[in-house]
């Protein structure tokens, strides 16, 4: 990496205090802290008196502290504003609704008109972080998505897919300085200032579908934790927490694809000693057969930084994650796994070849989206003894998307909602109610109700 010049004292002062920002949000519980602090799920920091290369040095000693410290927060910069918020990547895929919950998502977007309910349509939920392909009405596919920005969010509504195109970044001109170092140091790997399809620095993926002219839908190049330069990519397959607010004006990031291990053309692994080809653009030496990147067996484990074993497995849709050994979700960055450890397989997440996606393919082109913002369901759940549960997971608005007025009504629904299932609820469990819809501005939640706790109507 260049070096890095300070060019006045108040950089330390910001640094100082985003560190107690982070710090704050990590080591205090949601439900301490102020929502009226947050834009959405964030926490603005103002480095607008930051050269350039000094919010680049910022983000680099900030990630360094977060991981030696253990504390998996999320980094965003714009022009104005260091973001600050806390990953809930974990909770949120433990949270993912079961298909027969996003049918019924399906079922209500066919009734209120937003979807037809005929041949291929896709929905998508960013707060949720799933994308649905859906056929007849019917769902077929459901993967994992990320939103990108926290200073634009996407409005719910219905689009409509635009022409399929070779995966490529737009690098915007407000951040293009950020990357300066990576053009002017890895030319090969760059077309015109963007990044090349094949390349690892470029966030598009193999394909890219428009959905209202600046915004994508597209997967991810490679994922590749182990790099020993600044890389602009987020860090794990499914919720993606981006080290960058790096996008046009806003993505749909998609986590569909496959773990692979890292091989010489002579079939050997390649580790964290192998410091020349990591120092490398890995998409590139894969392009060129220089390297092989073979598929990696479900059953795969790999030590994590806490000394327990996380597994290559299936989630609930048919995606490949990393579960610990409890069976929880673990995201495939560096605060989990350390990819300097001696002997450490080097793995990347590419996504399928061009055209050969699920979603982003020729058939959907002019195909119906809907996007849509809802923040909760509810479910059933039976524990061990048989009793049953009325459970209400929310999840978090990420992206401040909505306002006093908004919350009260998603409050009014649940209630509404739960009391269609013939409960009555106390004035205790509603303040409970209000509260959780509060906090999951900034975390996720989840409310049990226990069904023999309650009154019947």
């Amino acid at each position: 990496m260049p070096g890095y010049k300070v060019i006045s004292n108040n950089y330390e002062e910001q640094k100082q205090q985003a560190i107690e920002t982070i710090e704050k949000i990590m080591k205090t519980k949601p439900t301490e802290l102020d929502p009226s602090k947050f834009k959405g799920s964030f926490i603005p920091v103002d480095v607008s008196s930051l050269s350039l290369e000094q919010k680049k040095k910022l983000l680099e000693e900030l990630q360094e502290y977060a991981i030696n410290n253990n504390l998996p927060v999320v980094l965003r910069i714009t022009d104005k504003y260091l973001y600050i918020g806390r990953s809930y990547a974990r909770e949120v895929a433990y949270f993912k609704p079961p298909k027969e919950v996003v049918q019924q998502l399906i079922n209500d977007a066919i009734g209120k008109g937003f979807l037809k309910g005929k041949g291929l349509e896709f929905y998508a939920n960013p707060n949720m972080g799933i994308l649905v392909r859906i056929r007849d009405g019917e769902v077929e596919k459901i993967v994992p998505v990320s939103a990108s920005n926290v200073e634009i969010s996407f409005k719910p509504g219905v689009y409509l897919l635009g022409s399929l195109e070779e995966g490529g970044w737009g690098i915007p001109e407000n951040v293009r300085g950020l990357y300066s170092s990576f053009i002017k140091d890895y030319r090969v790997s760059f077309r015109n200032g963007n990044p090349l399809p094949y390349s690892m620095f470029n966030l598009m993926g193999t394909a890219k579908i428009s959905f209202n002219g600046a915004e994508k839908i597209h997967e991810r190049r490679v994922i590749y934790p182990g790099t020993l330069h600044e890389l602009p990519l987020g860090s794990e397959a499914g919720i993606k927490d981006d080290r960058y607010n790096q996008t046009t004006r806003g993505c749909l990031f998609i986590g569909e694809g496959s773990f692979k291990v890292l091989m010489t053309k002579n079939g050997r692994i390649i580790t964290a000693e192998d410091i020349e080809i990591r120092k490398q653009d890995i998409g590139l030496l894969i392009k060129k057969g220089e390297i092989i990147a073979k598929d990696l067996e479900l059953g795969t484990e790999l030590k994590m930084r806490n000394g327990k074993t996380a597994t290559l497995s299936l989630d609930k849709y048919g995606n490949q994650v990393w579960l610990d050994e409890d069976g929880i979700y673990v995201p495939f960055d560096s605060y989990n796994f350390d990819f300097n450890a001696p002997g450490m397989p080097q793995i990347v997440f590419m996504p399928p070849e061009y055209g050969k996606s699920e979603i982003v393919n020729k058939e959907a082109e002019g195909k119906r989206l809907y996007i849509d913002s809802k923040l909760y369901y509810i479910a059933r759940v039976k524990n061990e003894s048989g009793d049953e549960t009325l459970s209400v997971f929310i999840f978090p608005d990420r992206y401040g998307l909505l306002n006093e007025k908004e919350k009260a009504k998603i409050k009014e629904d649940m209630v509404n909602k739960i009391e269609k299932e013939g409960i009555e609820l106390n004035s205790e469990q509603k303040v409970q109610l209000t509260k959780a819809v509060q906090i999951s501005q900034i975390a996720p939640v989840r409310i049990n109700i226990n069904l023999s706790d309650v009154a019947k109507r």
